[in-house]
């Protein structure tokens, strides 16, 4: 009897949130069906978000030294979230596929909550953050650094003015683009590298939103001469 009168709030609950995700319009963003359960903020049913948990990819690949872990392939459902938010300037599908990577990365403790960590985002170009007023790498490093007092971040590393002028890297092969990248980013001239060796120095972590060929994160690696080793990328193509 008990358990009977304990689900009949849940019933009416669930009864009344459909009749307004009908009277609103709220569909999902990516099946454009009509929302009646939802996860993540009312913007994903609840069969697109179970798919988009399956393709994560829990990557890790090594360069060298260098160690980047990437969380999704450039497919699927987070492809086109990352599209809707870079192309269509969608701030909301940039929130929410960082919402659902930094879940991933607490859940899974892929990064030690006890040290210090210092995430570097790898900066979007000016014309892209002209157009959208928004930077979703930057995005992604302010969402992590809110969730613990001992994470913050660095804007270490800056575009080059005159990167405006080169050609876009999607446009070049493998080689042209590691010849292409040097001249998009330099170090800023009030960050120092070389007080950050040591036992006691903190964690660096670069940030990047899609990872090609690795040009861009292996040309960053090497601007901070050391500070860091280690990368995170939301989706790997």
């Amino acid at each position: 009897m008990d358990l009977q009168l304990k689900s009949w709030p849940y019933r009416l609950g669930k009864f009344f949130y459909k009749s307004i995700y009908q009277l609103e319009g709220s569909y999902c963003l990516l099946c454009q069906k009509p929302i009646f359960d939802s996860s993540y903020k009312n913007f994903l049913c609840l069969h697109c978000h179970s798919e988009l948990q399956n393709e994560i990819i829990d990557a890790t690949f090594y360069h060298d030294d260098y160690k980047i872990h990437a969380f999704f392939e450039y497919k699927g459902c987070a492809k086109e979230i990352l599209k809707e938010a870079k192309f269509r300037h969608s701030t909301v599908c940039c929130d929410l596929l960082t919402s659902v990577v930094n879940d991933y990365i607490f859940k899974n403790q892929i990064i030690a909550l006890q040290e210090q960590v210092i995430f570097v985002p790898t900066p979007c170009s000016h014309a892209s953050i002209k157009n959208r007023g928004w930077d979703i790498t930057l995005n992604w490093a302010k969402s992590l650094n809110s969730k613990m007092e001992n994470f913050s971040i660095a804007q270490a590393i800056v575009r080059n003015p005159i990167s405006f002028y080169l050609p876009q890297q999607k446009k070049l092969n493998r080689k042209h683009r590691e010849k292409n990248i040097h001249a998009r980013f330099l170090l800023d001239k009030k960050f120092d590298p070389t007080h950050l060796r040591g036992n006691r120095a903190p964690t660096y972590i670069l940030l990047d939103d899609v990872m090609t060929t690795g040009a861009t994160l292996l040309n960053n690696f090497a601007l901070l001469k050391g500070a860091t080793k280690e990368a995170f990328v939301m989706l790997v193509d």
